[in-house]
């Protein structure tokens, strides 16, 4: 008897298909569900302006501060506006910011790099306000690369916070100088062959092909300063640290080849 229900549950099984199939000439319906995910976008926009908002202009003139007591511990004695930036006259500004233009929430790491030659030397300095709302990844450089015959020291900050959309940073550049100090030699035809400096014991002589770009056409002597910033999603990690650790990578953990070639596609 079980055999035999079990064929006629087939037989009627089969018969209700027959029916369903007969009738779809007649009474027609579809019911079609497609998952629809939307698909988030990181992306980021990086800033850089003056202190009035203006956007940075490249080949801006750049010669000595003279406010002695500018990146010295004589912090107190700093001539600064109310927003923090130094008045001096001869400070260069380049203030730097970066957008959340995409729809995710994002972490961001900016890197800054400086002619290797005149930032060991203390010649060429940078005005960081890293320590409020972003953190420096180390107090030396993450990295040394070579763009053209120039050697630049590379260095790593991330906002501490998290970006939504539309939002922006605080400023983490307020902009570079060369220290008051500085000084310049030149050969029998006056072209630039040193930048010098006192240093803290001896003097000390920076060749200008170590750190200084000429313009073939004008003659200019140019100095870069380049800065980059990677973004990555805040979704799913617990701090700027880990997130940017994760999607790009541990300094601390890379050897100094690793490191470099991490920023092999930047600033060419």
């Amino acid at each position: 008897m079980k055999k035999k229900i079990i064929v006629v549950s087939a037989i009627v099984a089969l018969v209700a298909i027959a029916i369903v199939g007969s009738s779809l000439a007649f009474f027609q319906d579809t019911d079609e569900k497609i998952n629809v995910f939307t698909v988030g976008t990181i992306d980021i926009e990086q800033h850089e302006t003056d202190r009035e908002g203006n956007p940075f202009e490249d080949n801006g003139l750049l010669i000595p501060v003279i406010d002695k007591d500018l990146g010295t511990d004589n912090e107190a004695d700093e001539a600064r506006d109310d927003a923090g930036m130094p008045v001096d006259p001869n400070f260069r500004d380049k203030i730097v910011t970066v957008e959340n233009v995409g729809s995710e929430d994002a972490y961001v790491r900016t890197y800054i790099a400086v002619p290797k030659a005149l930032d060991d030397a203390g010649i060429l300095k940078q005005d960081i306000k890293a320590g409020t709302d972003w953190t420096a990844v180390s107090a030396d450089p993450v990295a040394v690369i070579t763009k053209g015959d120039i050697d630049y020291n590379v260095y790593a900050y991330y906002y501490d916070a998290s970006l939504a959309s539309g939002d922006t940073t605080a400023a983490l550049l307020n902009g570079v100088y060369l220290d008051w100090a500085t000084d310049l030699k030149v050969d029998a035809a006056g072209a630039l062959t040193h930048l010098t400096h006192p240093g803290d014991t001896a003097l000390i002589e920076v060749p200008a092909a170590d750190c200084i770009i000429t313009d073939a056409q004008t003659g200019e002597y140019k100095i870069n300063v380049l800065v980059a910033t990677e973004g990555v999603q805040a979704r799913g990690f617990a701090d700027a640290k880990t997130a940017t650790e994760t999607a790009f990578g541990d300094f601390a953990a890379m050897s100094a080849a690793d490191a470099a070639a991490h920023f092999d596609g930047f600033w060419n």
